[in-house]
């Protein structure tokens, strides 16, 4: 399954090899999610965060990746913790009900920055820039680390030297 969706996601032929390499004990549906996660939203988000604070801007990045009971990381489980509302159908959806009993502080946290950012411009965690990709993960114990996503990273640059959809240069830092 890895390879031919390396393929359909238009990376090149040793694609699936080097994620398997770079993310071993996994199952090639693993593989697979890894893959597609980086093409639809973690790829793209990296290249235009590099391209802003390339450009001179103020740029934070986060990652979440708090596993919930039904959906795990997925995109969008951010939501209800961002705005605190952990009984919404979304929030059923996405994280069960009752929800977490982690959800609250993880919540807290996470709408303490969104509004520290909002008021202050700075979200409370160092911003990303392209030599160190610093990014905040946030799950059950937020931490900011330095370029998460280096092996997925590399992949992109040997397999696609330009986004199609940005045309922002994918190896250029």
């Amino acid at each position: 399954m890895a390879g031919g969706g390396a393929a359909t996601l238009g990376l090149g032929s040793d694609a699936a090899a080097a994620y398997r390499r770079a993310y071993p004990g996994r199952t090639d549906a693993d593989v697979f999610v890894v893959m597609l996660s980086d093409a639809l939203v973690r790829m793209p988000t990296t290249w235009t965060a590099e391209a802003h604070a390339r450009a001179g801007g103020r740029t934070w990045l986060y990652d979440f990746a708090w596993r919930g009971p039904t959906m795990g990381a997925g995109h969008g489980v951010d939501v209800p913790f961002i705005f605190g509302n952990p009984t919404s159908r979304l929030a059923a959806r996405l994280l069960g009900s009752p929800p977490p009993a982690d959800f609250g502080p993880l919540s807290e946290q996470m709408r303490t920055s969104w509004t520290t950012f909002a008021a202050t411009g700075d979200p409370g965690w160092p911003p990303f820039d392209v030599q160190h990709r610093r990014t905040r993960i946030w799950d059950t114990s937020p931490s900011d680390a330095t370029d998460p996503l280096a092996a997925s990273h590399r992949i992109w640059q040997q397999s696609v030297p330009h986004s199609s959809v940005t045309g922002i240069r994918a190896g250029h830092s």
